[in-house]
């Protein structure tokens, strides 16, 4: 006695075969670079033209067409050329971290010496209200400055003030 359900067992088997065989002739088929012939020849009136049959009365000749290069390059080692955009990547992170380093240094110096700036101004200010200056002598005594060389003392400190911070 025959099993009923062999047949259709075996006919589904055979499919799926067939399927998996077509799969893999195609996948091969796929991955072999494609060649085709390509004609050149020229007509009567100096027209050049491409073609895959040549036409009967020209003198046409077979071109080779090349298969397009890969993005990185024909026969480029793939881990090479990793290596060589990582320190590329590399080298550049370290520029830029240097350019923020030397950035945030003259943003330091520009607030040193706007501050710098702002209490020679503000002595200055305070030199204007004072009437008579002083300074101490090698025994620490007040000795006290004529008119003349406090106004000295005023032109010059403005002068500095003026040198060091003119255009702020």
């Amino acid at each position: 006695m025959e099993c009923p359900y062999i047949g259709p067992v075996l006919a589904i088997s055979r499919m799926m075969i067939m399927r998996k065989l077509m799969t893999l002739s195609l996948l091969a088929l796929a991955v072999l670079p494609l060649h085709a012939e390509v004609y050149q020849w020229t007509d009567a009136q100096g027209q050049v033209h491409f073609g895959d049959r040549p036409p009967a009365n020209a003198d046409a000749r077979e071109r080779q067409i090349e298969s397009p290069r890969r993005l990185n390059g024909a026969g480029e080692d793939s881990a090479a050329r990793i290596r060589e955009l990582d320190e590329f990547f590399r080298r550049r992170q370290d520029e830029r971290r240097a350019e923020e380093q030397a950035a945030a240094k003259r943003e330091a110096a520009s607030e040193k010496r706007d501050e710098a700036c702002r209490r020679m101004l503000a002595e200055l200010r305070h030199m204007k209200t004072i009437n008579r200056f002083y300074r101490l002598n090698d025994q620490g005594e007040t000795v006290f400055l004529s008119g003349e060389e406090g106004d000295r003392l005023r032109r010059n400190y403005r002068q500095s003030y003026e040198e060091h911070c003119g255009d702020r």
